[in-house]
């Protein structure tokens, strides 16, 4: 499937051996695209579980949306693929605008998770990166426009199409203020050095 292609792509990568066929970029659009277009793959992404030593990366077990938060969100290595952040960015917002509530309970605390790791690293420019990307992701998961699923364009099906879509960015901005992730990033200045030369940038993100 879509994530286990994924995985294996990242063994490639790392492996130094063969050349990827795909760029980690190309998978994430692919995954998101997915997810668009059938509701479940959500849920099977937000389930999935990288296993310790299955990659050079992955020391030990971590979920797929953990390692995409924490690895792909900021560019933390000259040679990463400069596409990826914003591809996954469109991934997460992908699963949040989805309809399978438990896929987006499940995204909102991996957000929420990847944040409080984000700000207990230690102060580097490299922390303010990873911050700015996750700080970035919050609105954009809730004003993500469209499902991306295909259907009919009669004036009924849009206006349905067009009233479930609001349920949905009321749903994860819901969940979002239960799980305490607005009130998290609005304390991000508590964990940031305030004479620091990066920290003004990362404020007013």
């Amino acid at each position: 499937n879509a994530t286990s292609n994924a995985e294996e792509q990242k063994d490639k990568t790392n492996g130094g051996g063969d050349k990827p066929l795909l760029n980690k970029s190309a998978i994430l659009k692919i995954l998101a695209e997915s997810v668009k277009s059938y509701q479940t793959v959500a849920l099977y992404i937000t389930e999935h579980i990288y296993r310790s030593g299955s990659s050079s990366l992955i020391s030990d077990d971590t979920t797929a949306l953990s390692f995409i938060l924490d690895k792909m969100f900021h560019l933390n290595d000259v040679n990463m693929d400069r596409e990826c952040p914003a591809m996954a960015q469109t991934l997460i917002s992908a699963i949040a605008s989805s309809d399978v509530s438990q896929a987006q309970e499940t995204v909102v605390q991996e957000v929420k998770m990847a944040l409080q790791r984000a700000l207990k690293e230690a102060e580097t420019n490299e922390k303010h990166l990873h911050i700015e990307g996750l700080a970035s992701l919050i609105p954009a998961m809730i004003d993500n426009n469209g499902s991306g699923t295909t259907g009919s364009t009669n004036d009924n099906n849009q206006l349905f199409k067009n009233s479930n879509h609001t349920n949905v960015r009321h749903n994860i901005f819901y969940i979002m203020l239960e799980k305490g992730i607005i009130t998290d990033l609005a304390r991000a200045v508590q964990y940031l050095e305030l004479g620091g030369p990066n920290t003004i940038s990362t404020i007013n993100h």
